[in-house]
Formats: C-alpha cells, sequence, structure tokens
C-alpha cells in the first residue's frame, strides 16, 4: 500500500503555493478564499504577504513544519538529546554530579561535576527547490504533498549530512562540526563480533542512553553477520533500522558510505546540545539560478520565468554540538 501522505505541516506550504500562483496584491485573498475555502482561506491570505516567516505564518503551521524536519532527522530520532535555546548562554554538564554513602557525623565528599558554560549561536540550513508551475496550479493534494515533502527533506538531509560527515570539521558562523569528526575510530575487519567489541570499547558515552547510527545498506550488511552454526547475530536490525545488541539502531541514506564501506556510529545523545527552530521560506518566479549542486556563478544560467518554474527557498535556524568527550565513537569500513 502506498505510504499515506500527512498534512501535518500543510499550512505552511500552502500560503507558500498561494504567494507564488497568486500573483500577489489584491489577488492573494481571493485566491486563497477560492481555494482553501472562508476559514483556511483568510488565515492563508493574510500569512501570504511578505516574507514567509514563523513570525508572520504564527506558531501552528511554522512549528509543525519545524517538528516534521526535526522528527525525520537523526537529531529526532535520538532520544535523551537536551535542547538548548539558541543564542542563551547556558550550563554544559560534561560530567554529571555523583553521590556516595557516608558514615555518621562524616564529612560528605563534594561532587566533581564538569560545568562549562556556552552559547549555541543560530546558523542556517538552506535549500532549493525548484518545480513547474503546472505541477501546482491544479492544487492537487498530491502536488502539495510532493512540494512540502521536497523542502522537509532538503532540510533533514543538509541536517543529517552535517552531524555525521567525519570530514566536516565546521566553519564558524557557518556550520557546527559533525559529531563524528575527529571521534575515536575503530576499522572493521571479516569478524563483526570483534568490531563491535573494538567499537564498544572505544567509546566513553552512556552505554545505556546510546544509539547506533548507519546507512540502510550497511544495516543490512550488519544483520546477516553469523555464527560458525549459520545462525543470525542480530535478528533485530535491518535497513528501517531496529537494534543492535539491544541498542537502537537508526539507519539514514545520508550517512557516509563509499567503496570502502559504510559508517556505523555509536552515539551518547546525552551529551549533545541542538536546538532547530524558525523557519523563512520565499518563492521566485522571475530569477535566473544556477542549475547546479555546487554553484560557482561560472555555468549557465535557467530563467525561471522561460521555464515556468518557481524556485523555492526554505531557510531555517538549527546547531547542535558534542559536549561529551569520547561520546561518540565509529566503526568505518563495514561491507
Amino acid at each position: 500500500m502506498p505510504t499515506p501522505i500527512t498534512s501535518r505541516g500543510r499550512d505552511f506550504v500552502r500560503i507558500a503555493i498561494t504567494k507564488a500562483l497568486s500573483g500577489g496584491g489584491k489577488g492573494t485573498e481571493p485566491f486563497a478564499l477560492a481555494h482553501y475555502g472562508p476559514l483556511d482561506g483568510a488565515r492563508i491570505a493574510k500569512a501570504a504577504i511578505g516574507a514567509l516567516t514563523s513570525t508572520d505564518v504564527g506558531t501552528d503551521p511554522a512549528s509543525t513544519f519545524i517538528a516534521g524536519v526535526v522528527e525525520k532527522s537523526v537529531l529526532g530520532q535520538m532520544r535523551g538529546r537536551p535542547q538548548v535555546p539558541l543564542n542563551t548562554r547556558v550550563r554544559g554538564l560534561s560530567q554529571g554530579a555523583r553521590g556516595s554513602f557516608v558514615a555518621e557525623a562524616a564529612p560528605i565528599p563534594l561532587s566533581k561535576q564538569s560545568v562549562e558554560g556556552f552559547v549555541l549561536s543560530p546558523l542556517k540550513v538552506a535549500a532549493l527547490v525548484v518545480t513547474t508551475k503546472e505541477a501546482l496550479s491544479s492544487l492537487d493534494p498530491l502536488a502539495e504533498a510532493g512540494l512540502q515533502q521536497d523542502l522537509v527533506n532538503a532540510c533533514v538531509s543538509a541536517l543529517n549530512l552535517a552531524l555525521l560527515e567525519p570530514s566536516n570539521a565546521g566553519t564558524p558562523n557557518v556550520s557546527p562540526a559533525s559529531l563524528t569528526h575527529s571521534a575515536p575510530t575503530v576499522a572493521a575487519t571479516s569478524d563483526p563480533v570483534a568490531d563491535l567489541k573494538a567499537l564498544i570499547a572505544a567509546f566513553a558515552g552512556d552505554i545505556s542512553a546510546a544509539v547506533f547510527v548507519t546507512d540502510p545498506t550497511s544495516a543490512v550488511s550488519l544483520a546477516m553477520a553469523q555464527t560458525a552454526t549459520g545462525s543470525f547475530l542480530h535478528l533485530d536490525a535491518g535497513a528501517r533500522g531496529g537494534s543492535l545488541l539491544g541498542i537502537p539502531l537508526i539507519t539514514t541514506n545520508d550517512s557516509p558510505r563509499d567503496s570502502t564501506g559504510g559508517q556505523l556510529a555509536l552515539i551518547d545523545p546525552t551529551g549533545i546540545a541542538w536546538n532547530v527552530d524558525d523557519v523563512q521560506l520565499d518563492v521566485a518566479k522571475a530569477a535566473s539560478l544556477e542549475m547546479s549542486d555546487s554553484p560557482s556563478g561560472a555555468s549557465e544560467q535557467v530563467s525561471l520565468f522561460q521555464t515556468n518554474s518557481a524556485a523555492w527557498r526554505v531557510i531555517i535556524r538549527a546547531n547542535f554540538e558534542n559536549q561529551r568527550t569520547g561520546g561518540v565513537a565509529v566503526l568505518t569500513g563495514v561491507m
């Protein structure tokens, strides 16, 4: 059966469609009322004036759109991760407090916490999605759902790639360093049991709160590992995730994989400070775009007006930071 189309966050997309197809100005309200009815249409028409931001839309459509991005991302699937406000100095606890039993009238030992103040600054995740105006002119729910899925997936991929790519050392005021950058690394061998033992030995986080993250192909490879008698070692693991050794397994196509194999990251979410908030969506119909995933300004540009297309630019504020030394370890070369 096909996956049901969810309407969660759909108002945000409908506002964007109204901006793109109504012509703006006095045509905005009649368009919205005609296509979405008097109740929804009035709200959508009001929000479709100016840049589409969480302030313009109100808390509901914007927050549900952002919630959809977070839930599909690896960050959103890791339990126990602390959410902190952006641009606000907060305490970071890199080592927890511990108590102890003491004798009657004996001095109580000081709990040696490791606390540091930090500020999680807002960084920008941006994506451009181009569609034909004909695809949206009918306002078919499938077209709306397709645009919503494209916008959400573009933001999710940007977050996941930044989170998991080991070569991502971060760029000040641009992007955070990945969780796997400079993390302890173990090279996979032909013995999957020894590999997992070595990975866990390299991990210094809270194993009871940890999660594994890998790509679907590597997850299948791990699930197919067998004992000498032919029994499968990891019956609960597979392409859609599951668990390894009782530890939750999250899969994503954004986890790095090349000809040498995939990556299996063991992550302690309780040491990761993060936030994803605020969203802005703009629509352009007459601009020219360089159709490249690595634009340099040197390639030929395509006119949106000439091709009867619309470009949707979505920007969200987000950041994350690993605050626990040893809270991430990586197994590489998983075939």
